[in-house]
């Protein structure tokens, strides 16, 4: 049996939190039914919330799992695209220089736990499972706060019954935010 205390920096949890810069990914443009304008999705703004553990492998190396509370989606003009996630990351960390710095990078396992596009409730249109790829990179400014900033590239796509020629409309997520070590 093993036995981890907090001190023990084998083992290490958390919290993390941040901005998001998400998108849809695809050709898609949408038309507003106020103006009849045709206008393509644009990038908003969300945050995310989540907890987070790792394990130390070697100097080198760390792996861990992250749980998180996640907004995202997209907008055009007098239309919004909001989702609302819950996902599971595994992540692996490398510390190239056995410093602060770090790079980390995992499948990314997502759950819908609601998604609105304009005003209306569209649950019934979208996918409620997203499969996504880790990419970032992290500095520790001490042994409790770590700045990191990443990419979600999501390969499922959003929408159910695409229309578009076989096309995919992925999310596409920039995150930059803080962790919290205990």
């Amino acid at each position: 049996m093993t036995c981890y205390s907090q001190t023990d920096e084998s083992y290490t949890f958390g919290f993390r939190g941040g901005l998001n810069y998400a998108n849809i990914g695809g050709p898609i443009s949408v038309t507003n039914s106020n103006t009849g304008n045709s206008s393509p999705l644009e990038s908003k703004f969300g945050f995310y919330l989540g907890a987070f553990s790792f394990s130390k492998i070697n100097s080198l190396f760390q792996y861990g799992a992250e749980l998180q509370f996640t907004t995202q989606g997209a907008q055009a003009p007098g239309i919004q695209f909001d989702f609302n996630y819950l996902t599971a990351g595994f992540v692996l960390k490398y510390n190239p220089f056995k410093n602060n710095f770090n790079i980390h990078v995992g499948p990314q396992f997502g759950y819908l736990l609601s998604g609105r596009i304009a005003d209306q409730d569209n649950n019934k249109n979208l996918n409620r499972a997203e499969i996504s790829a880790i990419l970032g990179v992290g500095y520790a400014i001490n042994r409790h706060f770590e700045l990191n900033f990443r990419y979600n590239y999501g390969f499922s796509s959003t929408f159910k019954n695409e229309s578009v020629a076989n096309e995919s409309f992925p999310n596409r997520v920039f995150q930059f935010g803080i962790n919290y070590t205990f």
